[in-house]
C-alpha cells in the first residue's frame, strides 16, 4: 500500500462513506470506558440510524436537550462525542452505530496557539519526546550509581538468567518483544496486537494509479459467531469523473443453509446504476440457482415439489417430450387446437388476469374501445361498476360506482350513480347502505308508485365548476330546516324565474329581507312597491310605492276594499306635503251652500257589509256611514268618487266648510244677542226706576 502521507506531504485524510450501495455505512460495535463523562467514537456516527448504547445488557436512551441522568446520553454527531451523567464515570459500555468514516488531521498541520517556538503540534511532540529521553537517562544513571533493594535487583534477571543493568532495561526488552508482534509478514506495523489479530477478520488495501487516475480498494472479511460464518472479499474501482465499480464475492453459512453470491454494482458519472449478481443457495432439501441482471431474473429451483425454471427466455434445442405437464406460463408463437381448456389466462406483464373458473377479470391500465354499435348488457339485477377506498382516519371502506337494479315492487328497472358508506356489504341504492347519489326510474313507475327520478343526499350543489366554483345553488336538508340558497351571493345575483318564464304561483310562510321590492316585469316600468324592513336615519320601516313622485298608487279599489285598518297616525300626502299653492291651479272657494246642503240632506246610518257579516252579526263588524244612493246634491261629484263609492277625504272638507258657515252665523247671533242683553238691562233699569217713582208717589 502506498504511503499516502509521504506522497502528498502530510495531507488531511478524508475517508467518509456515502451511504449508497457502492459506499455503504459500516456497522460498528465498540466497547469503551467513560472518562471525563464522555467517550469519543472511532468514526463519525450516522444521524439517521442513531447510536445505540447498553450497559450491563440494559439499553440507555438518547436525548437531545435537557439534563442527563444515569439512563440517558447525548450524541454530538458532528465529531462522534458522546456525553454521560457523572454516575457513569469509569464504567464500560457497549456501543452500536453505523460509521460514516473519519476526518484525520496530521500533527504537522495543527499549530500551537500559545508558544511561538513550536509552530506545530508535531514539533511539540518531538520536543516532549526529547525531554522524556533526557529524564529517562538521568533516572537510569541514578539507579546504576546507587545501591538497590534485593527485590529490585531480582527484577533485573529474566527467566533464562540474563542480567540487565536496571529493571527498566528488562521491562523495555519485554515491551520490545511485544511490539515485534505488532509487525505482520508484510512488514506492516499495527498499533496493537489486538489490532493485528482483528485485521485477520477484516483486511483492506488501497492503491492509487496516477497514470490512469484510478483508485482501487480491496478488502477481505471473515465473521465468525456461533452458528454463523461469513466470508467476503471485494474490490472497489474508482475512475474519477467516469465510473465506480464494486465487485464482491460472499459466502454465508448457517446450519440450515449455504449461500454463495457474486455481485457487481456500477455507477456512472451521469447517475446511472447497474446491478448484476449470480447466487447459489443450498438447503438440505432444496437448491436454487439465480442470475439477476438489472432486474431481469433467471432462476432454477430444485426441491421435493419439483423443478422450477424462471426466466424471460428458455431455449431448448434438443428434441423434448413433456408428459402430463402443467404449464402455468408460456409464450407460444402459433397455436392450433380443436379445444383449449384453461383455468386462468394472464398477460406477460401481469397487467391482465382472466380466471375462467370464477369469471373474475383483473386488469391494470386498461382501455376499452367499442365501435360499430357495440353495447354492454347487464343481465342481472345488482350488476355494478365500482371503485372502493379505505378511509385512512376511520378505517371505513366506502364505494363509488354505477349500478342497475329493480324497483321495490320488483316491476321496473332502475339505474343509479353514487356512493355507499358505513356498513355497506356491497354497492347498491338502498338506505341501509348509506347510499347518496342519483336514481333514475321509468315513467310507468311514476304512474304506479308516484316515485320519479331522485337525488339522494343531505347536501346537493348545482354549480359552474367541479372544484374552483364561484356560483351556483346549494340544497341542504341536513337539519330539520331544509335550505335552498345561492353560493357566493356577495359576488353574484340570483333570479327565480324570468320576465316571460315566470312561476304561476308561490306558496310560502315567511319572507325575510332588509328591503323587499315588488316590480312590474315590463321593460322600463316605473311601477312597483318597496317594503323597507330596516330603520333608516329619520325614517321608520315602511311599505311604500317605489316611484311615488312619478306615479299615483291606490290602497285597495272601489270593489276591493280593505276590511279593517288600524293606524296610529294618518297622514295624507296631498295635505302634508303638497298643500302649497305652487302645486295647485284653478283655485276657487267652495260654495258653502253645497256643504250645508250635504249636511242637511245626508243621513248617517249604522250598517253591515254583506260579505263581512257572519251568522251572528258580530258587533265588531258594524260600520257607520252614509248611503251613496241618498246623495241628491246638484254638485254630487264633490262627494262621489266612483259609481258606488264616496270620497271620504272630500266629505271631511265639506263638513269643515259647513262648520265654518255655521260658526259665522253663530258669531252674528252672539253679537245681536249681546245688543239685546244691553237693551234688556236698560229696560229693566228704567222699569225699576218707574216702580220706585210709583211706589214713592203712592206713599
Amino acid at each position: 500500500m502506498h504511503n499516502i502521507p509521504r506522497i502528498y506531504n502530510d495531507p488531511i485524510i478524508f475517508r467518509r462513506r456515502r451511504g449508497n450501495p457502492l459506499s455503504p455505512f459500516e456497522e460498528i460495535k465498540e466497547s469503551m470506558t467513560v472518562e471525563s463523562y464522555r467517550v469519543l467514537l472511532t468514526e463519525i456516527p450516522n444521524r439517521l440510524n442513531r447510536v445505540k448504547i447498553s450497559y450491563r445488557g440494559k439499553l440507555m436512551h438518547e436525548t437531545e436537550d435537557g439534563f442527563l441522568d444515569e439512563n440517558t446520553f447525548r450524541v454530538t454527531y458532528e465529531d462522534g462525542t458522546i456525553y454521560f451523567h457523572e454516575s457513569m464515570e469509569g464504567k464500560t459500555i457497549q456501543i452500536e452505530y453505523f460509521g460514516e468514516g473519519v476526518l484525520l488531521f496530521p500533527d504537522s498541520r495543527v499549530y500551537h496557539t500559545s508558544d511561538e517556538r513550536f509552530p506545530t503540534v508535531k514539533d511539540k511532540f518531538i520536543d516532549v519526546d526529547r525531554d522524556i529521553l533526557v529524564q529517562r537517562n538521568r533516572v537510569d544513571t541514578l539507579i546504576r550509581e546507587n545501591p538497590q533493594p534485593s527485590e529490585v535487583v531480582d527484577m533485573r534477571i529474566d527467566y533464562n538468567g540474563k542480567v540487565f543493568n536496571v529493571a527498566r532495561d528488562r521491562i523495555d526488552a519485554e515491551q520490545y518483544k511485544i511490539e515485534e508482534a505488532y509487525v505482520d509478514a508484510k512488514n506492516k506495523k499495527w498499533p496493537s496486537l489486538k489490532a493485528r489479530i482483528d485485521s485477520l477478520q477484516l483486511a483492506t488495501e488501497e492503491e492509487f494509479n496516477e497514470k490512469d487516475d484510478e483508485m482501487t480498494n480491496i478488502w477481505a472479511r471473515i465473521d465468525l459467531i456461533p452458528g454463523e460464518i461469513t466470508l467476503e472479499t471485494g474490490r472497489i474501482e474508482k475512475k474519477f469523473d467516469t465510473e465506480v465499480r464494486k465487485i464482491t464475492s460472499r459466502i454465508d453459512m448457517v446450519p440450515e443453509q449455504i449461500t454463495l453470491k457474486v455481485e457487481e454494482i456500477r455507477e456512472w458519472s451521469e447517475g446511472q446504476f447497474s446491478v448484476n449478481y449470480s447466487q447459489i443457495k443450498q438447503l438440505s432439501d432444496e437448491l436454487e440457482l439465480k442470475v439477476d441482471a438489472d432486474g431481469v431474473v433467471n432462476a432454477i429451483n430444485l426441491s421435493p415439489k419439483g423443478t422450477s425454471i424462471t426466466g424471460n427466455k428458455l431455449n431448448i434445442t434438443a428434441d423434448t417430450y413433456i408428459e402430463d405437464a402443467s404449464i402455468s406460463s408460456a409464450k407460444i408463437k402459433n397455436l392450433s387446437a380443436n379445444q383449449i381448456q384453461a383455468g386462468v389466462l394472464s398477460s406477460l406483464n401481469k397487467n391482465t388476469k382472466f380466471n375462467l373458473n370464477t369469471g373474475s377479470l383483473d386488469m391494470e391500465n386498461a382501455s376499452f374501445y367499442l365501435s360499430s354499435g357495440a353495447s354492454i348488457r347487464f343481465l342481472d339485477s345488482g350488476n355494478t361498476l365500482t371503485y372502493s377506498r379505505v378511509d385512512s382516519e376511520t378505517n371505513i371502506t366506502r364505494t363509488a360506482g354505477v349500478g342497475v337494479g329493480t324497483s321495490i315492487n320488483s316491476r321496473f328497472p332502475v339505474a343509479y350513480l353514487g356512493t355507499t358508506g358505513t356498513g355497506a356489504s356491497r354497492f347498491g341504492a338502498l338506505d341501509d347502505r348509506w347510499f347518496t347519489g342519483f336514481i333514475t326510474n321509468t315513467n310507468r313507475r311514476m304512474d304506479v308508485d308516484g316515485i320519479g327520478n331522485s337525488v339522494v343526499g343531505q347536501v346537493f350543489h348545482v354549480r359552474d365548476k367541479a372544484v374552483s366554483y364561484s356560483r351556483g345553488f346549494r340544497f341542504d336538508i341536513s337539519t330539520n330546516t331544509a335550505v335552498l340558497h345561492g353560493l357566493n351571493t356577495g359576488s353574484h345575483s340570483y333570479h327565480l324565474g324570468r320576465p316571460y318564464d315566470r312561476f304561476a304561483r308561490t306558496y310560502t310562510d315567511n319572507i325575510y329581507g332588509d328591503n323587499i321590492t315588488f316590480n312590474y316585469h315590463g321593460s322600463g316600468s316605473s311601477l312597483g312597491y318597496i317594503m323597507e324592513n330596516t330603520v333608516k336615519s329619520g325614517r321608520n320601516p315602511a311599505f311604500r310605492p317605489q316611484y311615488g313622485g312619478e306615479k299615483y298608487y291606490d290602497l285597495g279599489t272601489a270593489y276591493h276594499v280593505w276590511r279593517n285598518g288600524y293606524i296610529n297616525t294618518v297622514r295624507y300626502k296631498w295635505l302634508t306635503q303638497r298643500s302649497m299653492r305652487k302645486y295647485k291651479e284653478d283655485i276657487k272657494l267652495l260654495d258653502e251652500n253645497d256643504a250645508i246642503n250635504y249636511i242637511k240632506t245626508s243621513d248617517v246610518h249604522t250598517f253591515y257589509y254583506k260579505d263581512d257579516v257572519e251568522k251572528d252579526k258580530n258587533i265588531m263588524d258594524m260600520k257607520v256611514g252614509i248611503m251613496y244612493d241618498d246623495i241628491s246634491l246638484e254638485n254630487d261629484y264633490l262627494i262621489k268618487a266612483s259609481d258606488d263609492s264616496i270620497d271620504q277625504s272630500n266629505i271631511v272638507f265639506m263638513v269643515q266648510a259647513a262648520t265654518k258657515n255655521i260658526l259665522g252665523r253663530t258669531e252674528t247671533l252672539e253679537e245681536k244677542y249681546a245688543k239685546l242683553e244691553g237693551k234688556v238691562e236698560r229696560l229693566e233699569k228704567e222699569n225699576k226706576e218707574l216702580r220706585e217713582m210709583i211706589n214713592g208717589g203712592a206713599a
